[in-house]
């Protein structure tokens, strides 16, 4: 069962799409730990020790696994199914796309603060604001409440718009 994490690794190394990871997998692979976690009071200290490196060597398969899946679906990588993980791609691509336009220079802003446009009503540093305010915020700022689906980033439209830019 510690190997779970080996398996996936191997699969997905062998696999040109992203993998698909069912919840019943992990939630396997969780149930087995959780119930060996609950006999740790009762077994010697070698056995203690011996599953204390099993979840450690797991911690670190999982993480690989983690980077593996990331770097390719950085490098175009198509997803073959639905999958366990797949909220995070989403994340990933709004953290992209707010990098690429802070590097080219296409947020809206003045000095270290950029333009957002609040998506629902809530409360942004302890201040109410209303769908569709305006606020500047720094770029981390941003990008959380962004990661968080409060805000949207403001672009310079003129040069983000393709179209405008090639009319004649």
């Amino acid at each position: 069962m510690y190997d779970t994490f080996i398996r996936l690794v191997r699969e997905e190394l062998f696999s040109k799409k992203i993998t698909t990871i069912p919840t019943s997998r992990i939630a396997e692979y969780v149930s087995f730990m959780k119930n060996s976690m609950e006999l740790l009071p009762y077994v010697d200290s070698v056995s203690r020790k011996y599953f204390y490196n099993v979840l450690e060597h797991s911690f670190k398969d999982a993480e690989m696994l983690s980077r593996i899946r990331i770097s390719k679906y950085l490098l175009g990588s198509e997803k073959s199914g639905e999958s366990i993980d797949d909220f995070i791609y989403d994340k990933i691509k709004s953290i992209i796309d707010l990098v690429s336009k802070f590097f080219a220079g296409l947020l809206v802003g003045v000095d270290d603060k950029i333009v957002v446009r609040v998506l629902k009503d809530s409360y942004i540093r302890d201040r109410r604001v209303r769908k569709n305010d305006l606020l500047l915020l720094r770029v981390d700022e941003a990008l959380n409440y962004c990661l968080l689906g409060y805000v949207d980033i403001i672009s310079i439209p003129l040069i983000a718009n393709k179209e405008f830019l090639e009319k004649e």
